[in-house]
């Protein structure tokens, strides 16, 4: 695996116009929703075809990536889809019925692949303990231009800036972005089934509980009160900026408690029938700090497993959460067994369900990227083992999990047995102040000179 170390402006320009151009129209935004022709199904068959999209690039660029053939084809791909799809936005309101149908399929697989692409990139480019700030100011400002695109009176005009919004950042590419040796910047202090398996139930549970109360307590609430624009959605960019900082200082799962608080107080407000517009803003801010966690939690995963499958099944459950509860099914039959008035108890419910998966969903350790022990200056490899007060057998020991080694393969080289290198090894964690494998790497890596 490789870490990227510059052209980061290559990755957030581009990843902010690319969110724009999916928040304002494939993903039922304005341009979508005043087409013609269904756009509530055509929304439906964009987020299917999404879903798979996000799978199969995940799993195709990982196996080429083993057989060393994604170093360059990655970007040109990047390119090519870029291209592709904003001529389809360009052409899309002039469509048949049916030709919308295919070419919103087109657009929802390969807009997956871009989805994987950047977040994957800017994964492995900075370390975790930054990552939460950069996407909250990439959200911060996709929120604004998506804004704009909501108040503005709706023309064809906005196909084509739309379609610009993917292009005009690869103007930015002057050459093939450098990449060098990769280190993890995560800890995942629990890896066993339960945990796994209660965050992605707690997942589910909130994007399909408060996902599908939300779909219908909004049309209800701008029935009564005559809106025509949800409130809400400013506050949306307002939030993940300083959602994405708080999980930088403080951890991710503090996010859950965030974003559970909100949407909790705000189904409550509901269900007292007072404060409909705050409940909105509530609401909202609810999902805009789950979702900065969800995104988060899954760049730390594959960063952690040096993958992109990670990224891409957890983006897949996401969004094939959100279809079902966004099924026109759902949506008309639901009032027929449950009443109106009861909606908001129901989401309640669903956030409340989601409290006893806290115990279980332990917190992502991030090794930050300076050390205060040693400053920021570079040092030769014996100069640093001596100040540690390193002994030649550990000293060896680091210089292989440098080089990569498993613990398997040192204790194999060394002719010691696993026992003997775990003492080891707890002996130099103890010496470096440091707490897994993973942060004495980047300690090193960070500190020693590099010839």
């Amino acid at each position: 695996m490789d870490y990227l170390k510059k052209y980061l402006h290559v990755l957030i320009i581009p990843f902010a116009f690319f969110t724009v151009w999916l928040w304002s129209f494939p993903m039922y935004g304005p341009l979508l929703a005043n087409i013609d022709n269904n756009p509530y199904n055509l929304f439906m068959f964009f987020l299917v075809s999404h879903a798979l999209g996000l799978l199969v690039y995940g799993y195709v660029m990982d196996f080429l990536e083993k057989r060393q053939r994604e170093n360059k084809l990655e970007l040109y791909i990047t390119f090519i889809i870029s291209v592709i799809i904003s001529l389809l936005t360009i052409i899309f309101p002039f469509l048949t019925s049916n030709l919308m149908r295919v070419a919103i399929i087109i657009i929802g697989f390969l807009s997956g692949f871009l989805v994987v692409y950047y977040l994957y990139n800017i994964s492995i480019s900075k370390t975790a303990d930054v990552r939460g700030g950069i996407l909250g100011f990439i959200f911060f400002l996709a929120g604004i231009f998506f804004i704009v695109f909501l108040v503005v009176p709706y023309g064809i005009w906005m196909y084509f800036v739309n379609a610009l919004f993917l292009l005009a950042p690869f103007i930015l590419v002057k050459k093939e972005i450098k990449k060098k040796q990769n280190i993890s910047s995560v800890e995942i202090g629990e890896k066993s089934n339960t945990y796994w398996f209660s965050l992605i139930l707690l997942v589910i549970l909130f994007y399909s509980g408060s996902g599908l109360m939300y779909n219908l307590l909004y049309g209800k609430i701008m029935t009564v009160e005559g809106g025509f624009f949800d409130i809400g959605f400013l506050f949306y960019p307002l939030v993940v900026l300083p959602a994405g900082i708080l999980a930088d200082r403080f951890g991710r799962k503090i996010l859950i408690n965030i974003g559970l608080s909100f949407s909790g107080l705000g189904f409550l407000l509901l269900l007292f029938r007072v404060f409909s517009t705050l409940s909105l803003i509530l609401l909202q801010s609810a999902f805009a700090v789950m979702d900065i966690f969800l995104f988060l939690t899954l760049m730390d995963w594959s960063d952690y497993f040096n993958n992109r499958k990670v990224l891409s099944i957890g983006l897949f459950i996401n969004v094939i959460v959100i279809y079902i509860s966004g099924m026109p099914f759902l949506i008309s039959n639901l009032p027929t067994y449950i009443s109106p008035e009861f909606w908001p108890a129901v989401g309640l419910v669903m956030v409340l369900l989601i409290i006893p998966l806290l115990y279980f969903v332990k917190e992502t350790y991030l090794i930050k990227q300076s050390r205060d022990i040693l400053s920021n200056k570079q040092m030769e490899f014996d100069e640093l083992c001596s100040i540690y007060s390193i002994s030649p057998r550990e000293k060896e020991i680091i210089g292989l999990l440098l080089e990569g080694k498993s613990t398997k393969v040192i204790s194999d080289l060394l002719s010691i047995s696993y026992n003997t290198l775990k003492t080891h090894l707890r002996n130099i964690y103890r010496k470096t102040e440091t707490k897994s494998q993973t942060e004495l790497i980047v300690l090193f890596w960070e500190k020693v000179e590099k010839k």
